[in-house]
């Protein structure tokens, strides 16, 4: 019983730390799709 309550604590962990990773990796492509609309504003927008 208390390891299946630990098994479910590290995985709660792991997918908090995968969901902040990949909020992480969303922000980075957002502010790099930004720098590339606004240094190419006759660009095509990638994406």
């Amino acid at each position: 019983m208390v390891t299946s309550i630990v098994y479910y604590i590290i995985a709660a962990f792991a997918v908090m730390t995968v969901i902040a990773s990949f909020q992480q990796v969303l922000r980075a492509v957002r502010e790099f799709r930004q720098a590339i609309t606004e240094s190419e504003t006759d660009a095509p927008v990638l994406g």
